[in-house]
Order: structure tokens, then C-alpha cells, then sequence
């Protein structure tokens, strides 16, 4: 089991230099040098609202006004960029070496993601289509990110440090099948936009979550035994978006205290 967990690890730090390579090739990269510039704690924190704008459901626009239509989409996706390079900026100088490598995998993620939508005119037909289905109960939708992110803010209290990856793979698991559960309920027929709301989740995720998650996958039921080790969060949310404390949960993980027996 220890033996699967460290392979796991070594893994992931192979396919983030992947990633970094392939974002340096596109022109996207996140310098993973030290820097010399000094920011202020206020220009970090902008982080959450950057973070906030990139991901549908967590943008306080697009919650209130959801686009309907091409010209809408133009609109949103004008604004997605500008905080895509503000993450960057928060990865440079914010960061840590390991936690900037982590942000790079999700970043390169979610901009190829929302890139798709905003530049292939079937993916952005797909989505507008799945907007139409959640729309009536897109606030109820938006608070199930809201609440796995309370739970990414909770994860790396768990004691036991090699909890702490499957914790973030189960309670992923969780609210992504409710969420996806109340897009069903919001639109019984359509079944395309619940196959959008799966492929939306798993761009933003999958290559980071494919390679953490071992054998703790969806169709397993490895998560019933631990699920409830996630302690409650009682504390005001210190990121108001899922991408930041996920970086956290890496950040808190002491790669050099795992090893193969």
C-alpha cells in the first residue's frame, strides 16, 4: 500500500515537469525560479478573486448573469484571461517551489478547459446548452463547490498525512456526484448537459486528481471507510474557491516521510 502511494508521488512530480514542459512550449509556463521580487500580502491575497473569475460556478458575474449566448460567452471568456495571468503572478512570487508546480498543473487544466469553450463553437454550443439546464438552480449548484472547497480547507488537518490525497479524491467524488445529481433533477431529458457537467469537472481536475487517486477511483468504495475523517471546518473560508486550498493540501504533505518499506 505505502509502496502504491510513494509510486503515485513520483509519478505526479513526473507528470508536472510533463506539464510545465508542454505550458513552456505554449508560451503559458510558470517559472519555477526563485524570485527577487517582494509583494505586498494584499497583492496575494487578489489571488482568490483571480482564482474566483476562472472557474464558472465560484465567478459572482457569471452566477448572476449566466451567459445565454455566443456574444455572452465572448464577454466571459474576454475576462478569464487577465485572471489567468494574475494566478501566474501569484504563483511567481506567492508561492513555494512545490506548491507553484502543483498551481501550474491545475492552471494548464482549466485554461486548456475554458479555452475549449471559448474558442471551439461545438464545446461552447455544449456548454450553453448546460447552462440552459442549471440556470433555475445554478445557486444551489454553486454551493456544492462551495462546499468541497470548505472540505479542501479542512483536509490538511487530518492528522494522518497520508490521509490527507485520498480525502481530496473522496470528497471530490462526493459533491461532484451531488452537484451532477442536482443538474439531473434541474433538466431529466438532457442528457448532454449531464454529460457537459462531467466533462467541465473533469478538465478542471483530471490531471491532477488521475494520478493522486490511486485506488481510491469513483467505482471503488475505498471512500466509506474514511469519508468521515474530514473534520468539520468552523472557521471563515480563507480562499472562497477550490483551486487555492488544493494547492494548500499539497503544500501540507511531507513528501520526504514517505518511502517504500
Amino acid at each position: 500500500m505505502f509502496q502504491s502511494k510513494f509510486y503515485n508521488l513520483i509519478i505526479l512530480q513526473f507528470v508536472i515537469i510533463l506539464l510545465i514542459i508542454k505550458s513552456n512550449v505554449n508560451g503559458d509556463a510558470i517559472s519555477t525560479q526563485p524570485t527577487t521580487t517582494i509583494t505586498t500580502s494584499k497583492q496575494c491575497q487578489r489571488a482568490d478573486k483571480c482564482a474566483l473569475t476562472l472557474i464558472p460556478l465560484t465567478d459572482e458575474k457569471f452566477i448572476e448573469k449566466p451567459p445565454r449566448t455566443s456574444t455572452d460567452m465572448r464577454e466571459w471568456c474576454q475576462r478569464i484571461v487577465p485572471m489567468e495571468r494574475c494566478l501566474k503572478d501569484y504563483a511567481q512570487k506567492c508561492l513555494n517551489k512545490q506548491s507553484r508546480q502543483t498551481l501550474s498543473v491545475l492552471l494548464f487544466s482549466i485554461s486548456r478547459t475554458n479555452k475549449r469553450y471559448c474558442t471551439n463553437k461545438k464545446r461552447q454550443k455544449s456548454f450553453l446548452n448546460y447552462v440552459d439546464c442549471f440556470h433555475p438552480q445554478i445557486h444551489s449548484i454553486a454551493n456544492v463547490l462551495r462546499n468541497m472547497t470548505t472540505d479542501f480547507h479542512a483536509i490538511p488537518l487530518v492528522k494522518e498525512k497520508t490521509l490527507r490525497l485520498p480525502l481530496t479524491c473522496c470528497s471530490y467524488y462526493k459533491w461532484k456526484n451531488i452537484g451532477v445529481d442536482k443538474i439531473i433533477k434541474s433538466c431529466p431529458t438532457n442528457t448532454a448537459a449531464h454529460e457537459e457537467a462531467e466533462n467541465l469537472l473533469a478538465g478542471y481536475t483530471n490531471d491532477l486528481l488521475a494520478i493522486i487517486c490511486g485506488d481510491y477511483v469513483e467505482e471503488s468504495d475505498k471512500c466509506e471507510g474514511i469519508i468521515g475523517k474530514i473534520p468539520e471546518w468552523k472557521r471563515p473560508l480563507r480562499w472562497q474557491n477550490f483551486i487555492l486550498p488544493l494547492v494548500t493540501i499539497f503544500d501540507s504533505i511531507d513528501y520526504d516521510s514517505i518511502s517504500t518499506p
